[in-house]
């Protein structure tokens, strides 16, 4: 049994090699034909390989091609329009060129959509995260400590959607994690404490943009600007309290929720490029920086005795969250699908 389904198998592939050999000789046979000005006798020699898928895809669209030449030429529009159609769909990006090319095959391209309709994939990458201090407040004199905050790492990742709006505009939208983290020292607490903050911030945001791009070859170099709104996930707090050299206070992870306003409002701006691969679809590498608009935390909260996140911070470590706006500076890689509908439009 296993002999006769190799055997089976062998003959499938010399069939299939034959017949892939036979429709690549009719298809050349098929462009001598054109080039003598023998049209007529052109779609029967090519139609049983269209119909048998004995070519490659090359091929196959360089079969609709001629067959597009030969309505054309025979001025039947209507079959002309329906060849172009199934050419496109072999190759969704064709484009005649407009300086060989017949001026009648060019003018039917630009009859006919060709652009995605929408463009969707994933984008993940790391940031920077940027502290703004809008009203910075102390447990002991505000005049004469110092709070010092850090550039820090975090991470993002995001799910996007690109609709083209003109030739070298279109409309982004995202959903998308941020996970920013926040640091600082604050020193001269009480002229011998210091005390050592961190706070991990996870946000849902919601970009939208519009990109301004413009193509050389299979890249795509681009600039955006645009607006996010982020919905606070967690926000997770850590400290220590230094006191000199004598001890110091630590303690386990609390939650930050009710220190921290829910919605975070930001502008954004960036540059990418674009790089249209043969195969898995739109490479992307872009950076973007983010300018946050409002205040993050919740002042109403800071001294609230009945709240037990303020109660910690404070009477454990010392500490009085200030009034801050976050900034962030992103790097992201993505890889996006585009969507085609060929169509015709006029």
């Amino acid at each position: 049994m296993r002999y006769i389904s190799l055997a089976l198998f062998l003959v499938w592939i010399s069939n299939w090699a034959m017949a892939q050999s036979n429709c690549s000789q009719q298809l050349s046979d098929a462009v001598r034909l054109y080039e003598s000005g023998r049209l007529q006798e052109i779609p029967d020699k090519v139609s049983p390989c269209l119909r048998g898928g004995g070519l490659s895809k090359e091929e196959l669209a360089q079969a609709y091609r001629l067959l597009t030449l030969v309505y054309l030429y025979e001025d039947d529009r209507p079959k002309a329009e329906e060849a172009y159609i199934s050419l496109l769909g072999v190759n969704k990006e064709y484009q005649p060129n407009e300086e060989f090319d017949p001026r009648r095959l060019v003018n039917l391209a630009k009859s006919f959509r060709t652009r995605p309709i929408l463009s969707g994939g994933f984008k993940v990458g790391s940031s920077v995260t940027m502290v703004n201090t809008i009203n910075y407040r102390s447990m002991d004199n505000d005049l004469t400590n110092t709070e010092n905050w850090f550039l820090t790492p975090g991470v993002n990742a995001a799910f996007a959607v690109y609709v083209p709006l003109l030739k070298n505009l279109e409309i982004g939208g995202e959903i998308q994690y941020s996970g920013n983290r926040i640091q600082s020292t604050t020193s001269q607490l009480w002229s011998f404490a210091e005390v050592n903050y961190s706070e991990n911030l996870n946000y849902a945001n919601i970009p939208v943009h519009v990109d301004y791009g413009f193509t050389l070859g299979r890249y795509s170099p681009y600039a955006y600007a645009g607006y996010s709104y982020g919905i606070l996930l967690n926000s997770s707090i850590s400290a220590e309290r230094l006191n000199g050299q004598e001890s110091s206070v630590t303690g386990s992870s609390f939650s930050g929720n009710t220190l921290r306003r829910r919605g975070n409002q930001s502008l954004l701006g960036g540059i990418g490029v674009k790089y249209k691969t043969p195969w898995l679809g739109i490479f992307m590498l872009e950076a973007r920086y983010m300018h946050g608009l409002n205040n993050i935390t919740e002042s109403a909260n800071v001294y609230n005795d009945a709240d037990a996140s303020s109660n910690e911070i404070r009477y454990r470590y010392g500490y009085v969250p200030s009034d801050i706006s976050i900034n962030s500076l992103s790097f992201t890689v993505g890889l996006l699908y585009p969507i085609y509908k060929p169509k015709k439009v006029n």
